[in-house]
């Protein structure tokens, strides 16, 4: 069983008006695209995760299946909150004339 659903966004009209919901999931989820791990060298990442321990990336890379996705090895909240970030960024570079608020829940 392959669970298609990564996160739930619950956003105002401020996104939803400029970002359809394919383009939602192409901008919160880059790193399900094979081979495309460059997402990983964002700023969110840069800082040591306090919750994380060398254990904790060794549980993630088993549960990975030995595929090598990064995202296994990150904790789901540096997943969201750069999820968040890219959405709100993109949100704004299309012009968005609404506030944009922005929850995002890794499943």
């Amino acid at each position: 069983w392959d669970r298609e659903d990564i996160a739930l966004v619950m956003a105002c009209d401020g996104l939803f008006d400029v970002v359809d919901n394919q383009l939602l999931a192409e901008v919160m989820c880059p790193w399900m695209e094979k081979g495309n791990h460059d997402i990983f060298n964002d700023t969110v990442f840069n800082e040591s995760d306090s919750d994380s321990s060398s254990d904790e990336s060794q549980q993630a890379s088993q549960r990975d299946g030995g595929r090598g996705c990064f995202c296994s090895a990150i904790s789901k909240g540096r997943l969201a909150e750069l999820g968040a970030l890219r959405l709100r960024s993109c949100a704004d570079a299309l012009d968005s004339m609404d506030n944009i608020s922005i929850i995002v829940v890794m499943l």
